[in-house]
């Protein structure tokens, strides 16, 4: 990483401009639900905001919308062990889609 003296081409008597880049996705979802910029996020990750209107969806100009994205898990074939059966059921658990109210 380079300190912030060593970046040319930065007059640094303007107020900064900063940027957040995040690989943790509810750092980037709780920014963007606070208005704090705008975030590129997988729509599994943001439904309930994007329901809630906490989140906005932006439409690129002349883009495509975005397919409907999901989580895969990818094991070796055969019965798979307590661990990994644990982890399958706590995944579908937490990605399964909320029943209506």
């Amino acid at each position: 990483m380079r300190g912030w003296r060593e970046l040319a081409g930065i007059d640094w008597r303007q107020p900064p401009q900063v940027a957040l880049e995040s690989n943790d996705c509810d750092t980037r979802r709780l920014c963007a639900a606070r208005g704090l910029g705008i975030a590129l996020m997988p729509n599994w990750a943001i439904g309930e905001d994007l329901a809630a209107g906490r989140i906005v969806a932006l439409q690129l100009e002349d883009a495509p919308p975005a397919e409907v994205s999901g989580i895969h898990l990818l094991r070796p074939s055969g019965k798979a062990n307590a661990k990994v059966r644990a982890f399958t059921e706590h995944l579908a658990m937490c990605t399964a889609p909320a029943a209506p109210a």
